[in-house]
């Protein structure tokens, strides 16, 4: 025999004896018997081109040492009787053990772990029909992989560059709704699917379309103005309105004028935003102001006005009588002059100038320019005593005070 054969005789032996330092693991399972007789088949053929040469080769390796710790191991009954061993029982290990050498570890996939991608999702489609202000409709054929977790979506405003899409969604249905798109922008698709191991397949081939701006948005809802002068404040006047739900909603324009008639267009144009609400603190004290307010969507499709709504910062509440730090009875009676533009009033009396209320009454606003309440609560005030009282006044149907008027206090006797 060469010694090329001899050395490569010896490296499959050195081989075999590794795997039967795994032989606890060989896997007993009904697919690892296939593919360690798939291995054994394919194994026995080159055995036969080696029985030769291994019979004269048997002689110098049966007294082994790795021939020892084999069968010290596996057959120790053998080594301990020291029984000689038949050159067939030799060879019959050694190919045994060279065919367990070559044959290929369980794959991953049987240990739970799984490296196969679910296959390219098909039939992805924008359907044009439910496609429209600033929305797009997508739907695709559903995978069959019984492993199968779910569809990455991509997009890209850029069909020609792969690096370009960005997943923009991972759902497990076969339909998506993309909002919020721009008219003026051609949108690329693709989807991909993966598995419960995480392994995804490649991108479908990309479906693309502009939005359509079908529909201008609705008009602004729940449009409130309410003016305030209150203490230490410069006056203001507050907008709110409830927010717009449309997709290609874009923001708001505010106009502005002093009278209820007139054109939202740029001779009256205040300011735009995308909040729910504006302050403007350019006004004065005792002018009424009208507002309206347009929704406009990406498309710059407006909508219809909402107003014009209207308020002014009261002027504060003049009071008269009980005069400051006076002296009156029990049951008083209370005067201050009418607030113009006005709807009504609250008068308070309290213990203290900051707190202790024990009275209020509400008063509409009367057509007499002097503005008349008795007190009319039971019991009446303590005699002796000091109370200090104020007016609110209050304009449209603004649950909130506009203005207040300055604070007095009286005495009761």
């Amino acid at each position: 025999m060469s010694k090329e054969k001899g050395s490569y005789i010896i490296k499959k032996y050195n081989h075999a004896w590794l795997a039967f330092k795994a032989i606890d693991r060989i896997d007993l399972t009904p697919s690892g018997l296939v593919r360690l007789c798939s291995a054994y088949i394919n194994r026995l053929y080159r055995m036969l081109f080696m029985l030769i040469p291994l019979r004269g080769f048997m002689k110098r390796i049966k007294d082994s040492q790795i021939v020892r710790e084999f069968i010290l191991r596996y057959e120790p009954r053998i080594y301990k009787k020291e029984m000689k061993m038949s050159k067939f029982s030799i060879i019959f290990i050694l190919s045994f053990a060279l065919i367990l050498s070559q044959c290929e570890a369980p794959s991953s996939s049987d240990d739970g772990d799984d490296f196969d991608a679910p296959a390219v999702p098909t039939g992805l489609d924008i359907v044009e029909e439910e496609s429209g202000d600033g929305e797009i409709k997508l739907i695709w054929n559903a995978n069959s992989e019984s492993d199968l977790a779910g569809y990455h979506l991509y997009r890209s405003d850029n069909g020609d560059s792969p690096s370009d899409y960005e997943q923009i969604k991972e759902t497990t249905d076969t339909e998506y709704l993309d909002i919020g798109l721009d008219y003026n922008t051609v949108y690329y698709y693709g989807i991909s699917s993966f598995d419960e191991n995480n392994n995804e397949s490649e991108m479908s081939n990309p479906e693309s379309l502009a939005p359509i701006n079908v529909r201008a948005p609705a008009k602004p809802s729940g449009f409130k103005v309410y003016g305030y002068n209150l203490p230490e404040i410069p006056p203001y006047i507050e907008l709110t309105w409830q927010t717009n739900t449309e997709s290609d909603f874009s923001h708001y324009e505010i106009y502005k004028a002093l009278t209820g008639l007139f054109p939202t267009d740029s001779t009256t144009f205040l300011v735009d935003t995308t909040l729910t609400n504006y302050t403007d603190e350019d006004v004065e004290e005792g002018v009424k102001y009208y507002y309206a307010i347009i929704a406009v969507d990406k498309g710059s499709k407006e909508s219809e006005a909402a107003g014009p709504k209207s308020d002014l910062p009261l002027p504060r509440p003049s009071l008269i009588s009980p005069e400051y730090n006076s002296t009156t009875t029990t049951r008083p009676t209370f005067e201050w002059e009418k607030v113009e533009g006005a709807t009504s009033y609250n008068i308070i009396v309290q213990t203290s100038a900051q707190s202790g209320e024990i009275w209020t009454e509400v008063v509409s606003q009367p057509p007499d320019s002097i503005v008349t309440q008795q007190f009319r609560s039971n019991p009446l005030l303590e005699n002796g005593k000091t109370y200090y009282w104020k007016v609110a006044a209050f304009s449209s149907d603004n649950e909130e005070a506009n203005s207040y008027s300055t604070i007095w206090k009286f005495t009761t006797q």
